[in-house]
């Protein structure tokens, strides 16, 4: 029997040193590999999502009254992807916290909820709300809202991409640093001036500011966008965070390595200048008289 397990730091789980030995015995490729399994799915449902988005927003010239084919659709493939990137992340939690599987199925997945409950409102919350919602209570219309929404995804796969450049322990390349760049602005673009900018083009099709169609909106919508968004910029906060620390990461790296860079030269110098010396002392001796 295993003695390591799991404790909670600041609401989420972290691995002690037993555990670390365990899941290295074990084979820890596994968890990376499904990890990187996850991420390239992920990536790969990003870019068909805002493709889907662009076919609809381009071919939509109403966005409220007109419908589109590839809506309906691809809810049904959203939907699924959605049910199985639960279970996905979960294996890949137990994975990474080997203790969790010494536990019942049901006590492992509560702690997994536990771990990143906001996620889990997410992908719980969008399959019990979104789907009904489009599927049966929009009445065929709105695909031109839904296909500007379904641009939210555009940050998906730089967000994959990370993931996948972790796991390959590549955190200190110019490729993770220009990703990391990429991310954030994409986030910044896609999940927060996504709503100003599907308000103004709302407003252009109705004859109204931006500023004014929250105002003309029904409350259920309203509150939709206020909860979306609220989540998004939380994320965006996280990432930000995230970025922050990296960021002095990085420049810690880069200055403390210039400056033993700096060292050595300055030591090679001295012993250069110290070998010299000692092959000719007559001509330090000979520079002090020339002095006197």
């Amino acid at each position: 029997m295993r003695t390591g397990s799991p404790t909670v730091f600041s609401g989420r789980l972290e691995t002690n040193s037993q555990d670390q030995e365990f899941h290295d015995d074990l084979g820890s490729c596994c968890g990376p590999h499904t990890e990187r399994s996850r991420c390239v799915l992920q990536l790969y449902k990003g870019i068909l999502c805002c493709t889907a988005g662009v076919i609809i927003i381009t071919q939509c010239q109403d966005l409220v009254y007109q419908s589109h084919w590839l809506t309906d659709t691809y809810v049904l493939i959203g939907t699924g992807y959605l049910v199985y990137d639960i279970w996905a992340t979960y294996q890949c939690f137990i994975y990474n916290y080997p203790a969790m599987q010494q536990l019942p199925l049901v006590a492992s997945f509560e702690k997994y909820i536990r771990n990143d409950p906001v996620m889990m409102f997410h992908h719980v919350g969008l399959p019990l709300v979104y789907f009904p919602v489009v599927m049966y209570y929009r009445g065929g219309v709105g695909d031109g809202l839904i296909g500007c929404f379904m641009m939210i995804e555009a940050t998906v796969p730089f967000i994959s991409f990370r993931e996948i450049l972790v796991t390959l322990k590549k955190t200190g390349t110019w490729l993770y640093i220009i990703n990391g760049v990429l991310t954030l602005s994409m986030y910044t673009l896609s999940r927060i001036m996504i709503f100003p900018w599907i308000f103004w083009m709302y407003g252009k099709q109705i004859g109204r500011p931006w500023y004014q169609v929250p105002f003309i909106l029904k409350p259920v919508c309203i509150g939709g966008t206020a909860v979306f968004l609220g989540l998004y910029l939380y994320w965006w906060f996280m990432i930000l965070g995230i970025a922050k620390n990296e960021v002095k990461v990085w420049l810690s790296k880069i200055l403390g390595k210039n400056k033993q860079d700096r060292s050595q030269r300055e030591f090679t110098v001295s012993d250069e200048h110290q070998s010299i010396t000692a092959k000719h002392p007559s001509d330090k001796v000979t520079k002090t008289t020339k002095l006197h």
